[in-house]
């Protein structure tokens, strides 16, 4: 399989001898007319680019979009990463300078399962200038999309956490294996509890009664889906890497219960509990992350998408100093501002 890293590559060649650096539109065009091709290893040249550091020291090349490709890769904006990376400040912008050859990898997780929405390109050289902040709109949306691409946000879902895999019960052991493979069940259980806790925090005298509704559909789903209890790594017929075979029929169940927790959000009639319920697992990780990232939600905070009676808060904190309605639902008004918040 073609590495998609070297796509990178031959955005080098024959523009050696350029007099001025390559800038972010040059090579954003190169990368797209020259996708599909393969490409010998580059020569030496100069580029300039804009990016935007994150908390990992990565850098994010946000004007730079790649298509999606043949292997399956989503829609992405290119990492830079520098083998002599000068020091960095977060969330912070800068000219890139470097004349070198492109020494590249890709993320071997990301490679295998197919699921990450980024991939790295090494420079060395590097040099880097920051830019004065001026809270102007394209740099807000060039944070967001650096926000987006943090090592936080690389995989979404699932919203649980379980120490010890081999103790988990045989569900969540599926969830967690398949979240990094093309099932993509991290996906799948972020969708499902998105309306479950919009329920839980519209209707709090009702709470036990989600509770039993969903352990019940987690024993449905075990049944039904005919998961052991525990998933023996050691059994050649129910290891880990055996998941996939149950990945299906769980993913079929979980958008079943989503459809009808959705139309239970539907009949509360909440413009905001509906704008809110119907946005993809990724917004709301990357909504969750704005809300961190403007200290509305603690440093600590664990992003998972899941809306939790601290991120209720948090939302709600947040409309407050919008001047919109504090109902604690991620309504688009608050997700506009949030987005647009410098």
């Amino acid at each position: 399989m073609r590495s998609i890293a070297a796509i990178f590559l031959l955005a080098l060649s024959g523009f050696a001898a350029a007099a001025q650096p390559m800038n972010d539109e040059a090579f954003g065009r190169h990368v797209l007319q020259n996708y599909k091709a393969g490409s010998p290893q580059g020569k030496p040249v100069e580029i300039g680019l804009k990016v935007v550091a994150l908390p990992t020291g990565e850098l994010v090349a946000p004007r730079i979009a790649v298509p999606p490709s043949d292997e399956g890769w989503a829609n992405t904006h290119l990492l830079v990463g520098c083998s002599d990376m000068p020091e960095t400040k977060a969330w912070t912008a800068y000219r890139l300078s470097a004349t070198s050859d492109f020494a590249h990898f890709d993320d071997t997780e990301a490679y295998e399962t197919r699921s990450a929405p980024r991939f790295t390109v090494m420079l060395q050289g590097c040099k880097l200038t920051a830019e004065a902040p001026t809270g102007s709109a394209d740099e807000v949306k060039d944070r967001n999309i650096a926000l987006r691409n943090s090592t936080e946000n690389l995989r979404i879902g699932p919203t649980f956490v379980c120490a010890d895999w081999s103790k988990c019960p045989g569900l969540a052991q599926v969830v967690l294996t398949e979240s990094a493979a093309p099932h993509a069940l991290g996906k799948a259980d972020v969708a499902l509890v998105q309306p479950y806790q919009i329920l839980r925090h519209a209707l709090p005298a009702d709470q036990q009664k989600l509770r039993a509704e969903s352990g019940k559909f987690s024993e449905a789903v075990v049944k039904d889906c005919r998961i052991p209890k525990r998933i023996n790594a050691e059994d050649p017929h129910g290891n880990a890497e055996g998941t996939d075979r149950f990945a299906p029929c769980v993913a079929k169940a979980y958008a079943r219960q989503r459809a009808l927790w959705l139309a239970a959000v539907d009949a509360l009639n909440v413009p905001g509990a509906a704008e809110e319920a119907r946005r993809e697992p990724a917004e709301h990780w990357f909504l969750q992350s704005l809300l961190k990232f403007h200290g509305f939600l603690p440093d600590t905070t664990r992003i998972d998408g899941s809306y939790g009676a601290g991120t209720r808060t948090a939302i709600a904190a947040a409309q407050t100093r919008a001047g919109l309605p504090a109902d604690g639902f991620m309504s688009d008004a608050v997700a506009l501002w949030l987005m647009a918040r410098p």
